[in-house]
């Protein structure tokens, strides 16, 4: 069985850096006015690649493997919801700068420290009923044995195509023993102090395009999806990048 980050596209299970939340359910629009788009443009087209959550007016948090290179590649998307139409609460920014966790490596088990800070070229209208800021988790806080959300425009199980509209599903959060404990049957596979993990019943997964999304416990961010099993069954654990591990580098950038 091979593991992945969402972002790559996979066959069986593997795990690399890189879905509509496979077993989630509709979100209507507004639902979760931090929800973000990250999108890259190529060949003259926007497309969605990542999520992410907006924190504060001008500040987004996403995975470190969903950005690189020029930030002018990139756009973030606000007020979305259905990615082929317009919705017309839609905002457009450019970024204007981000800062990748500088021991981000992709290559290493793990993927870790797999965080980016985005800072938006204007500030966000947050007074928008589509628009709004999440709270980050405190530095060194728990949420094990908590019910959490996962949430994005990822695909579902077995499938890679993106979904036009975001889903979301929530499910426990366990302790980095329990994960561990579960991923130990695939080789290489590391569950690092830096992580949070959430397993639900079969069929419960986060998925490919769904990286870089927020997990929110209790209405503030927990995490973000950094990788997971490929097959996006629900049967091993999602593995989130933890805030309350880095909120003090977060604090501090």
């Amino acid at each position: 069985m091979l593991y992945l980050a969402f972002l790559a596209i996979i066959g069986c299970a593997s795990a690399r850096p890189g879905t509509r939340i496979s077993g989630g359910t509709p979100l209507a629009p507004g639902d979760l006015p931090f929800l973000v788009s990250v999108q890259l443009h190529s060949s003259n087209v926007w497309y969605h690649l990542c999520g992410g959550a907006l924190i504060s007016d001008s500040r987004v948090l996403t995975s470190a493997h969903c950005i690189s290179g020029s930030s002018a590649d990139y756009r973030i998307v606000l007020g979305e919801h259905s990615l082929s139409q317009n919705d017309g609460t839609e905002e457009y920014f450019s970024v204007a700068s981000y800062v990748r966790h500088p021991d981000y490596d992709g290559n290493a088990a793990g993927f870790p420290n797999d965080i980016t800070i985005v800072t938006l070229a204007n500030d966000a209208n947050t007074t928008s009923s589509a628009i709004g800021t999440i709270p980050l988790a405190d530095a060194g806080a728990s949420f094990t044995g908590q019910d959490c959300t996962l949430s994005g425009w990822g695909s579902i199980a077995g499938s890679v195509a993106l979904q036009d509209t975001p889903s979301h599903a929530t499910f426990p959060a366990i302790s980095n023993a329990a994960c561990t404990s579960l991923w130990a049957p695939v080789p290489g596979v590391v569950i690092l102090p830096s992580h949070v993990c959430m397993v639900g019943t079969a069929g419960q997964s986060a998925c490919h395009y769904d990286n870089g999304g927020p997990m929110v416990c209790n209405g503030v961010l927990v995490g973000l999806i950094s990788w997971g099993d490929s097959s996006c069954e629900g049967t091993l654990p999602t593995v989130m990048t933890s805030i309350p591990y880095f909120r003090n580098w977060i604090d501090a950038n």
